[in-house]
C-alpha cells in the first residue's frame, strides 16, 4: 500500500543509566497505524514519561488463518541515538530489537515489525544488550466496511442452495476468515444454517442476512412451488358400463418422485360423446359404447387413461299389473306374450308380474282361492294354463327375469257393488272373509268404540285391509311367498316383489291381536293414535312381516331376490307435502335394508294420476321433487344400508316425462329403475321404440348382489 497511510513517528527512549545519550524510535512502515503516538520528540524531560499502550496500531486481514497466512501489517521502526544536547549520534551497531510476544508480532534485526495475531505487544529496542525503550502496539483485524451476499434470486420448495457472504474493507477488498451469522426473515418459508445452506420449505418471500462485526448484507429470495416433472393417472385403463361414472386421480410428482399437492388438474376426453369429463372435475360419465382416452394435464405435463365403455349394468324393471293381462273374468294369455316381447324390444331386463291381489291367486295356488279375474269368480275353476307359467316361459324366451308381484296386506277389493258382492259370495272364502277379525280397525278414544273396516266394504276405497299385527296374516303371506318360490323357482322365477307391505294409514289397527300384543309388550293397551310406543310397535309389526317373508323364501332358495315397492317420501321434511312412509304408513324400508332382510327397495317415485304435476321440473329439494327423492333413496338404501334401490319412473305423463326421469337416473348412476307400467308405456306413441333408440339403447346386465350366494 502507499506510504501515505504511515506518517513518520518518533518515539523517545527512556534515559538509561548506562549511557549518556537518548534513542529516538522512528516508524516508517507501509501500513497506517490507526492511532500513532504523537508525544514530544526532543525534550529530555519528556523521555522520562512512560510510553502508553497503543503507541501504534497494526492490522491483519485474515485472523482465522494459520500463522504466516494472516496477511499482517508490517511496521518499520528505527532507533535514533541522541546526545544530551539533543544532537543525533551516528547509528550504532549495538542497537537490537525484541518482541514481548512473538505470537502477536515479530520484529527482525532491522526493526521491521510483522503482525502475527490480534492482541497487544511491546516491541523493545536494546542498546548494548540493555533495554532502551519500547513501543506498545495494538494489532486488530482490518475492519469490515460492508457485507455482500451472492446466490440465486429464487429456488423451489425442497431444494437447497448455499449463499456466499463476503466481507469487504473500505476499498471493497475482500476480507477472509470472518465468521458470519446467518438469518432468514421468514424461517417458515426458508431456513438457513450456520454454514449458509438455504433450504426452501414453502412458497413465499424471505430475506437472508449475513452479519459480521456489526455489518450486515441482505439478499431477497423467492421460494417457488416445486415444478411438476411427471404426472400419472389412476386408473391407467378402465372398462366401465354405460351410464356409470369413474373417478380418476392425477398425481403430480417433482423430479425426485415426491407427490405435489394442490396442483390444478385439467381433464379432457378424446371422445366426449362416448366418455365425458369436465375440465375441472375428476369424475367422468360413460355416455355411449366405445373407446376414449382421458388426459390429465398439470403445468404442461400430461398423463392418460384408456377407457372402454361397455354395455350398461342397471336394472330395468317393468311393472305389469293384473289389469294389463286379464279381463274382469279371464286371462289373456296372448297378451302375456305380447307384454314380454315388447318389454324385451325396449331392452327391459326385469318384469314384476302381479299374481296376488288380495288374498287370492292369479296363478295355480293350493293355498289361496283363484282370483275372479282368472277364474270368473273368487275360487272358480282354473283355466287350462297357469298365467305365471306362461309369463316365465315368455320371459325366459326373451331374456327377461320374472319376479312374482304380491300384494301383501290387502284383504279384498272394496268400494263398489261388484267387488263387495264377490267378497260376500266367494266360495271358498278368502282370508279376510274367513277371518273378519283380521281386518284392520279404528278406535274412537272418546267412546271406546272400535270399527272394523271389513264391515264397511261399500264405503271403503280401493281395498279392505288385513292387519300385519295378526300373526296368522304374516304367516300366510310368508307361506304364499315360499310356495311360489318353491314351485316356480325351478321354472326360472328370480324373485318375490312385495307391494302394499304396510298399514293403510296410521289410524289403524285396533284389532284384538294387535292390541293384545301391545299390552303384552308394554303392560297397557294403546292410549292414542299418536302414542310414541304404539307408533313404533305398529312399525315393528310391518318390519317383522317383511323379515318372515325373507326368511321363508331364503330357506327355499337363497338366490331369490326379495324386493318391495315403497312410498317415495320417507320421513317428514320441512316444506314438503307428502304421505310419509315412516310415520303415515309404518313402512320403514331403511330398517329392512339395514337389517339385511330386503335385497331391493323399489321407490314408487312417480305421479299417481294423469293430472299430477311433473316432479322433475321442480327446484331441487324445494318439495318432493323427483331428483331430490331419488338422491334421498340412494343415500339411505345404497350408501348407508348397502342394499340396492330401483327408482320408480312414471310413464303416465308421456314420453317427455319418462325420458327425463330415466336420464336423471342415469345422471345419478342409479342402480336401477322400475317403470310404471306396461299399459302406460304402451299408450305412448312409439314408446317402446323410443326407449330402445334412446335411454335404453343397449341391452343391460342386472347388477350383481354381493351378499347373495
Amino acid at each position: 500500500m502507499s506510504s501515505q497511510y504511515f506518517p513518520r513517528v518518533r518515539f523517545l527512549v527512556r534515559p538509561a543509566t548506562v549511557i549518556a545519550a537518548a534513542v529516538f524510535l522512528l516508524s516508517c512502515g507501509d501500513r497506517d497505524p490507526l492511532s500513532p503516538r504523537t508525544g514530544p520528540e526532543s525534550s529530555p524531560a519528556a523521555s522520562k514519561t512512560p510510553v502508553a499502550s497503543g503507541d501504534a496500531r497494526m492490522m491483519i486481514r485474515t485472523p482465522s488463518a494459520a500463522r504466516g497466512d494472516r496477511e499482517g501489517d508490517v511496521l518499520q521502526l528505527e532507533a535514533v541515538l541522541l546526545k544530551k544536547n539533543g544532537k543525533t549520534l551516528e547509528k550504532d551497531k549495538h542497537i537490537g530489537w525484541s518482541s514481548s510476544d512473538t505470537a502477536i508480532a515479530t520484529v527482525d534485526s532491522t526493526g521491521l515489525v510483522t503482525a502475527q495475531d490480534t492482541g497487544d505487544v511491546a516491541i523493545l529496542v536494546h542498546y548494548k544488550d540493555k533495554a532502551a525503550d519500547t513501543v506498545s502496539i495494538e494489532i486488530v483485524p482490518v475492519p469490515v466496511a460492508r457485507v455482500t451476499l451472492a446466490g440465486p434470486d429464487s429456488i423451489s420448495v425442497d431444494d437447497s442452495v448455499t449463499v456466499v457472504a463476503a466481507a469487504l474493507d473500505s476499498v471493497d477488498q475482500p476480507l477472509f476468515g470472518r465468521t458470519f451469522v446467518y438469518a432468514s426473515s421468514a424461517p417458515a418459508v426458508a431456513s438457513v444454517s450456520e454454514g449458509a445452506e438455504v433450504i426452501a420449505l414453502t412458497p413465499g418471500l424471505t430475506d437472508f442476512s449475513a452479519t459480521v462485526e456489526g455489518k450486515s448484507g441482505v439478499k431477497p429470495m423467492r421460494i417457488w412451488p416445486q415444478p411438476v416433472a411427471s404426472v400419472t393417472v389412476e386408473p391407467a385403463e378402465v372398462s366401465v358400463p354405460q351410464f356409470h361414472k369413474v373417478r380418476f386421480t392425477a398425481s403430480a410428482r417433482d423430479r425426485r418422485g415426491k407427490i405435489l399437492t394442490g396442483r390444478p388438474v385439467t381433464w379432457s376426453s378424446s371422445e366426449p360423446a362416448i366418455f365425458y369429463i369436465m375440465a375441472n372435475a375428476d369424475t367422468a360419465a360413460a355416455r355411449d359404447l366405445g373407446n376414449a382416452v382421458v388426459t390429465a394435464s398439470v403445468e404442461g405435463k400430461t398423463a392418460t387413461s384408456d377407457v372402454t365403455v361397455t354395455n350398461p349394468v342397471e336394472a330395468r324393471a317393468l311393472w305389469v299389473t293384473r289389469f294389463e293381462y286379464t279381463t274382469a273374468s279371464a286371462v289373456d294369455f296372448a297378451k302375456i306374450a305380447t307384454i314380454m316381447a315388447r318389454a324385451a324390444s325396449a331392452n327391459f331386463n326385469i318384469v314384476y308380474f302381479q299374481v296376488r291381489t288380495s288374498g287370492d291367486a292369479l296363478y295355480f295356488s293350493d293355498i289361496e282361492p283363484c282370483s275372479p279375474r282368472m277364474c270368473g269368480r273368487l275360487g272358480g275353476p282354473r283355466p287350462a294354463q297357469d298365467p305365471l307359467d306362461v309369463a316365465l316361459t315368455e320371459g325366459n324366451r326373451h331374456g327377461l327375469q320374472v319376479h312374482a308381484w304380491l300384494n301383501a296386506y290387502t284383504g279384498f277389493i272394496s268400494g263398489g257393488t261388484t267387488a263387495c258382492n264377490q267378497f260376500i259370495a266367494s266360495t271358498p272364502p278368502n282370508w279376510l272373509k274367513a277371518h273378519p277379525e283380521w281386518s284392520v280397525s279404528t278406535k274412537n278414544f272418546s267412546t271406546g268404540a272400535i270399527t272394523r273396516q271389513v264391515d264397511n266394504c261399500a264405503t271403503t276405497a280401493e281395498y279392505m285391509w288385513v292387519s300385519p299385527g295378526v300373526p296368522e296374516v304374516r304367516a300366510q303371506l310368508a307361506q304364499v311367498a315360499a310356495d311360489i318360490a318353491s314351485r316356480y323357482g325351478p321354472k326360472g322365477l328370480k324373485g318375490i316383489h312385495l307391494d302394499r307391505i304396510r298399514f293403510p294409514s296410521n289410524t289403524v289397527s285396533y284389532d284384538p291381536a294387535s292390541q293384545e300384543a301391545f299390552r303384552t309388550a308394554t303392560g297397557a293397551y294403546p292410549t292414542s293414535n299418536a302414542q310414541a310406543a304404539w307408533l313404533d310397535f305398529r312399525r315393528g309389526l310391518v318390519n317383522q312381516g317383511v323379515k318372515e317373508v325373507f326368511d321363508n323364501i331364503r330357506a327355499v332358495n337363497p338366490e331369490l331376490v326379495l324386493s318391495a315397492a315403497v312410498f317415495p317420501a320417507y320421513k317428514p321434511r320441512a316444506g314438503w307435502a307428502a304421505q310419509w312412509s315412516y310415520t303415515d304408513l309404518f313402512q320403514d324400508p331403511q330398517a329392512w335394508a339395514q337389517g339385511g332382510y330386503l335385497d331391493v327397495e323399489v321407490a314408487m317415485n312417480y305421479p299417481a294420476t294423469a293430472a299430477s304435476a311433473s316432479w322433475t321440473v321442480k327446484a331441487y329439494c324445494s318439495n318432493t321433487d323427483w331428483t331430490c327423492v331419488l338422491d334421498d333413496h340412494i343415500e339411505r338404501i345404497e350408501r348407508q344400508a348397502g342394499r340396492q334401490m330401483y327408482i320408480g319412473v312414471g310413464a303416465i305423463k308421456g314420453w317427455t316425462e319418462i325420458e327425463k326421469q330415466i336420464n336423471l337416473a342415469h345422471d345419478r348412476t342409479a342402480t336401477g329403475m322400475s317403470v310404471y307400467s306396461f299399459s302406460q308405456v304402451d299408450a305412448i306413441p312409439n314408446g317402446w321404440a323410443m326407449l330402445a333408440a334412446g335411454p335404453f339403447k343397449y341391452k343391460a346386465a342386472i347388477p350383481a348382489m354381493a351378499w347373495k350366494p
